[in-house]
């Protein structure tokens, strides 16, 4: 419980500071999405080797997650 108050906490504390951030990047947006995008890519391979979740998915399962990706972005 103790745990999930302190990642509540930390949430509100990034969430609340994006602002300030954002004012202090002098990075082109484009540029800035793809950095993020990379960082992201990266913490999220980590996790997966960390908490050792197979990553081995059929193809109408990649199809899926593809179209839902590309339903993401539309939007």
């Amino acid at each position: 419980m103790k745990h999930s108050y302190f990642m509540l906490h930390l949430a509100v504390l990034c969430l609340g500071l994006s602002g300030v951030f954002g004012k202090v990047i002098s990075l082109n947006e484009g540029i800035l999405t793809w950095y993020r995008v990379f960082l992201a890519a990266v913490i999220l391979f980590f996790i997966l080797k960390w908490y050792k979740i197979p990553t081995d998915f059929t193809f109408k399962e990649k199809l899926h997650i593809a179209k839902n990706g590309l339903l993401l972005t539309a939007s």
